[in-house]
């Protein structure tokens, strides 16, 4: 039986298991969102952001216990000429987790703008959008 000082060990991976890509100096959590920037974002001459964080409830303390702030992090923010907000991107290669879901709703509530969810299908390889 070999010891166990023999094997290497194996490099967490992401609990999704998506890659990493950079390309055009910005850094893609996934496969699928580079994609979505292909052909939706890089050519149309847009001002847009990426993973741009925003507040959703602040830290607080509460019976001597200090909880975190919560932010929510869309993949695409893009804006009019005015530097207004008018369509915030989320891609998903999968489903939405409720902790995701909840995110938006609250992102939703405090700054008016809606989450548009780009949704990769494999079969078709086509991206459907939907106003959450």
């Amino acid at each position: 039986m070999p010891k166990i000082s023999q094997y290497r060990a194996i490099k967490p991976k992401n609990k999704y298991h998506a890659k990493k890509i950079q390309a055009d100096g910005i850094t893609f959590d996934s496969r699928v969102e580079y994609m979505y920037y292909i052909r939706f974002i890089k050519n149309r001459y847009i001002s847009f952001d990426d993973h741009k964080s925003f507040e959703i409830t602040p830290r607080f303390k509460l019976n001597g216990k200090t909880h975190r702030k919560r932010v929510y992090s869309p993949d695409f923010i893009e804006y009019d000429t005015h530097g207004q907000m008018i369509k915030v991107v989320d891609v998903k290669g999968g489903k939405v987790t409720a902790d995701a879901s909840l995110r938006i709703n609250e992102f939703e509530y405090l700054y008016q703008v809606p989450v548009v969810l780009a949704r990769y299908n494999y079969r078709t390889k086509q991206f459907q959008e939907k106003v959450k």
